[in-house]
């Protein structure tokens, strides 16, 4: 792994200066691209930054670092807090990479004095300086955790053949998806990796991207077998092309779906809003609001939403920044006559708050409305799934009352009582299932009707326990009583 990052870095900067010259052909400008680097370990469910200094060391002479939490945040980015170093020459890359590879968690093995027991996740973001507000592009290298030999496999963590295998179902989901040009799950958050890798797998990502998997195999007869088993781990990464997707529908409601000018105006609205509710005092504010911001067009939003969202800039790099960003972003953007930061602040963060809002509520939609055209498809195909008897247990009661119902009418009492109703449904041939229901209807009426005589008793003897001694408000800790009809 160590020869193709090296590789990448002796050639990635000479790459972007020939694409940089056609891109500035005519300018007298410094470098187009910036490159930042960031540098994972992850070890089962453990993540750390192999870039973050530490002095700390563990018995077997690794560097003990802090883990870093790998989550998705609320508008679905997957944004490790790791630390992002800028680099500028293919020294300071090649640098960078044998000083975090130095970090990384090793162990020897039979082949190997010194095989990875860990993943190792480089991240190379690259940012075109010339188109600001397009996304950034990234490099990802993944070099999977040592050898996938039996014998060594013996000397290392399950968990890496856990995520191998994730990851290989995750790939194959992938290519199910181009093949049949439909809905597939992707279980990308079944694991840290591939949760990772998520530009990849996610189906709503429109940023075009490409995977190349490297199996490292040996010439040797002698590894013959442990080549061929090498082959038949990567022959499921092997996928069909990704059928080219074109931009999104407009969705006033997704924000994932908005141009800039969209972007534009609903950030206006969204101002203008929570400006003029905070000149309004009184019961009728939300009504006042909404009609001073459409009306009132001297409203001061405290803020020049032309800087905030400039040209290119709409709602997908907004959802990218994180609340303090995009407060930042607009307290730059603060206009002279705003005085009061503070409000600014907050105007702000409801805003960014509001966006977020919408796009969790359009990824929920969306998902939803796909459940159901799934659910909707399947039962064209194979027909409506039949139908269950039910208990009483499905009604809107507690089912635990249907507990106590039994031990009044005790259980040999109530079995004979379903059963002679259901053995008359079968011969008069009427519905079974209505017919098991109405019967434990009236059982649990009957015994409501003993309930309710006995504390009318109690309470006229102003005694605390029923007729009978018995509290009829106990609750069992026990599960569910279900008695269905099987013909």
């Amino acid at each position: 792994m160590e020869g193709i990052e090296s590789r990448i870095a002796r050639d990635l900067f000479d790459a972007a200066r020939v694409v940089g010259n056609r891109l500035s052909y005519g300018q007298n400008e410094a470098d187009i691209f910036e490159f930042s680097v960031t540098f994972l370990e992850l070890l089962g469910k453990h993540a750390t930054d192999l870039v973050e200094p530490s002095d700390k060391v563990d018995a077997s002479r690794n560097v003990v670092r802090k883990d870093v939490a790998i989550h998705e945040d609320k508008a679905g980015n997957v944004k490790p807090r790791l630390i992002s170093t800028i680099v500028r020459t293919s020294t300071e890359l090649e640098e960078l990479i044998t000083s975090s590879l130095s970090h990384r968690l090793t162990s020897a093995t039979l082949r190997n004095a010194a095989s990875t027991r860990s993943h190792a996740v480089l991240t190379i973001h690259i940012k075109n300086k010339a188109l600001p507000y397009a996304e950034d592009g990234r490099l990802i290298l993944v070099d999977l955790a040592g050898s996938e030999r039996y014998e060594d496999s013996k000397a290392h963590d399950k968990q890496r053949m856990k995520d191998l295998m994730n990851l290989k179902e995750s790939v194959r989901a992938k290519a199910k998806m181009a093949a049949e040009d439909g809905f597939v799950h992707i279980p990308w958050r079944s694991n840290k990796l591939t949760m990772l890798l998520k530009p990849i797998f996610d189906v709503k990502s429109r940023q075009p991207s490409k995977a190349v998997i490297i199996a490292h195999v040996s010439p040797h007869i002698q590894d013959s077998i442990h080549s061929t088993n090498t082959l038949s781990y990567a022959t499921p990464f092997r996928t069909v092309p990704a059928k080219p997707r074109g931009p999104l529908a407009y969705d006033s409601e997704d924000p994932r779906t908005w141009d800039q000018a969209q972007t534009h105006a609903w950030l206006t609205n969204e101002f203008a809003k929570h400006a003029a509710a905070e000149k309004i005092q009184g019961e009728e504010a939300d009504f006042a609001a909404n009609a001073l911001a459409s009306l009132d067009e001297c409203l001061d939003l405290g803020l020049d939403i032309d800087k905030a969202c400039p040209e290119g800039y709409t709602a997908r790099n907004l959802r990218a920044l994180y609340t303090t960003e995009f407060v930042e972003r607009c307290l730059a953007a603060r206009t002279e006559g705003t005085e009061d930061m503070g409000i600014l602040k907050n105007r702000a963060a409801e805003v960014i708050g509001q966006l977020f809002y919408l796009i969790m509520s359009a990824k929920t939609r969306t998902r939803t409305q796909i459940m159901k055209t799934r659910k909707k498809v399947k039962m064209q195909a194979y027909g409506e799934a039949p139908k269950r008897a039910v208990g009483y247990e499905d009604e809107d009661d507690d089912p635990m009352l249907m507990i106590d119902a039994m031990e009044y009418h005790t259980l040999e009492k109530w079995d004979a009582t379903i059963a002679a109703a259901i053995a008359k449904a079968v011969e008069e041939k009427t519905d079974v299932r209505e017919a098991h229901s109405n019967a434990t209807k009236g059982l649990m009426e009957a015994w409501r009707v003993d309930v309710a005589r006995r504390q009318s008793e109690s309470k006229a003897s102003n005694s605390t326990c029923s007729a009978n001694g018995r509290n009829t408000e106990r609750r069992y800790p026990t599960a569910n009583h279900f008695y269905l009809y099987q013909p």
